[in-house]
Order: structure tokens, then C-alpha cells, then sequence
């Protein structure tokens, strides 16, 4: 059976070398904030140096390596900041270790959910059965899907019981003062598109993904998105070496390269970003390809792991 997801994306993961310095740039240009800090007090410290911001209604998790052993490693070394993986919770994790396998992906990383001392976190009566929490696992299958998959069974009974977790676009969300309206997509930049799409499709219980939509071409080459749960992916492969996206599949492998943010008023939301920043991202406003719609580019990859871009919609 393919891979069922629930409760919707709950960690957007990159590798960085400065962990406090990514976090502060998103504090600094989009107004992110910090979130699920009990959850970052339990785990960062031990194998990876953590900390969690919201932005946008998106839950991104910035890691630095304290030891050798993470899968992070190969990908900071290589390639400097990258966004490594995403982080869903699955209705059945050995299921999903099969599929995975049967596609050509493997298991870089497991562990046992219950050794993460839940009960110290979420209500007991809200705690699944240790017999029932399985492995967390970091999956190798960016070259099936274009990213690494990071997933588990959710450690709690009920989702809407639990201040732990906040997966995008969960309501409701703690406070938050950043100066993007939504997290509208990641770009992710691939060999094959056709290839990609339909291995997403196979892998991923319909249930929990929509089919490809939104099927473009242009100078760059050709797009598609596909939906998994409430979160969009945008694959991309670029049409010649002429396309900027080319440029990212020559530095770097396949993978997803680029945040896509709504915002209200950009022309206020440059105004409020420090010119230095600007300057250190060659921050610059870009061709959206959409019709009536502003938008922005901070080159930030080297801080973050992925670049910015940001839209607004004008009449």
C-alpha cells in the first residue's frame, strides 16, 4: 500500500552551519518567530545543535552537526547549507519502510519513538502505546522524490490535544508578528520531471496528495505541482543550460531549493529589511511568470539553506 500521511508537514528540515544566525535572518527580513521550543529543548543538544521558527503557517527546522553520524553531514560538507528533508507523520511506518525499499530508497537513519520521552512532553492519557510508536526514520529518496523523507508514527492519540507540534497551516498557532501572509510552496529542481511526478504519485496514497496540476512550460523548462496533504511542491526541470535552473542541478544535486512566500504589501516588506542583508542575499525583484503579481528574490541559500522568493498579487 503506498504511503498514507497525516497531520500535515511538520518540520521543513535544512542544514546550516550558524543555527542562531539562520533563525535570527528569518527573524530579521520575514518577521519569523520560534516556535515549539519544549520539543527543541528535548531534542536539540544530543546529535544535532536545533531550533524551530514559524513562518508563514511553515514549520522550518534548522540543524547544525554536533556528531559525525547524521545524514546531514554528506550535504553540508559537499554542498554547504542545504534543505535536507521533509518530516511527516505516516499511519503506518513499516509500510512505509517498504515502499520506500521497494522503489530503490533506503533507511539512513532509525530509532525508537519511544525512547524520545513523550510522556514528559504530552498529556499521559494523549501518549500512544510504546508498542504502537515504531522508528522515526530518515529516508534517502531525493532522487525518487526530490527530497529525503523524515517520517514516524505521531507519537499522540489526538492531534488537537497536544501544544507540541505544529505542522503547516495547523490552526491554531501561537502568535506570530512575520510580515509574510502564507508559505505558498517549495520549488524543488529535478532531472526528470515526468519521472518525478509519477514516482510521487505511486509512492503516496492518494488519499493524502493530490495529482500533478498547474502543468507549465516556458524558457526556463517545465513545472508541475503536486499537493501532499495542505502542503504544495513545485518540481521543476529546466530546459537547457540557459535556465536557472540548469545552474542549480550543475552546483548541486536535485532537491528543493526554493521557499515561496504570499505577502500583503511587498513594497513595505523590502522597506523593512536591513539594507545590509539585502545587500549580502543580492536580494532583487525577479519575473514572477504570473500575470499582475510583484515579486522579490533573496539569494540566501548559504545562510539557510534555500533561497526566497516573495509574491504579491496587484490588481
Amino acid at each position: 500500500m503506498p504511503i498514507q500521511l497525516v497531520d500535515g508537514c511538520k518540520q521543513i528540515e535544512m542544514v546550516v552551519h550558524d543555527v542562531n544566525g539562520a533563525v535570527e535572518f528569518m527573524r530579521r527580513t520575514l518577521g519569523a518567530e520560534r516556535i515549539e521550543q519544549k520539543l527543541v529543548r528535548r531534542i536539540t543538544g544530543h546529535v544535532l545543535h536545533i531550533d524551530h521558527v514559524d513562518c508563514g503557517q511553515g514549520m522550518f527546522q534548522f540543524c547544525s552537526l554536533i556528531t559525525d553520524d547524521q545524514p546531514h553531514k554528506r550535504y553540508i560538507e559537499r554542498y554547504g547549507p542545504m534543505l535536507t528533508n521533509l518530516n511527516f507523520s505516516v499511519v503506518d511506518q513499516p509500510g512505509a519502510d517498504r515502499v520506500i525499499a521497494a522503489e530503490g530508497g533506503r533507511t539512513l537513519t532509525s530509532f525508537p519513538m519511544a525512547d524520545m520521552g513523550w510522556e514528559n512532553l504530552l498529556d499521559p492519557d494523549n501518549v500512544r502505546p510504546h508498542d504502537e510508536m515504531g522508528n522515526g526514520i530518515f529516508s534517502e529518496t531525493r532522487e525518487l522524490i526530490g527530497f529525503d523523507l523524515e517520517y514516524a508514527h505521531p507519537p499522540y492519540r489526538d492531534p488537537a490535544r497536544q501544544d507540541v507540534f505544529y505542522p503547516a497551516f495547523a490552526q491554531p498557532r501561537p502568535p506570530n508578528a512575520d510580515h509574510v501572509t502564507r508559505l505558498l510552496r517549495l520549488r524543488a529542481i529535478v532531472h526528470d520531471l515526468d519521472r518525478t511526478l509519477a514516482t510521487v504519485q505511486r509512492m503516496i496514497d492518494p488519499r493524502s496528495r493530490t495529482a500533478a496540476y498547474a502543468l507549465r512550460s516556458d524558457s526556463r523548462g517545465r513545472s508541475a505541482r503536486i499537493r501532499l496533504l495542505d502542503f504544495e511542491i513545485e518540481y521543476c526541470e529546466p530546459a537547457g543550460p540557459a535556465s536557472p535552473w540548469f545552474e542549480y542541478l550543475q552546483r548541486f544535486e536535485q532537491g528543493l531549493s526554493t521557499a515561496v512566500f504570499a505577502v500583503a504589501d511587498l513594497d513595505a516588506v523590502i522597506a523593512g529589511m536591513d539594507r545590509a542583508e539585502l545587500v549580502r542575499t543580492t536580494a532583487q525583484f525577479i519575473d514572477s511568470h504570473e500575470p499582475m503579481t510583484a515579486a522579490f528574490r533573496l539569494n540566501s541559500k548559504h545562510i539557510l539553506g534555500f533561497d526566497i522568493e516573495l509574491f504579491e498579487a496587484r490588481p
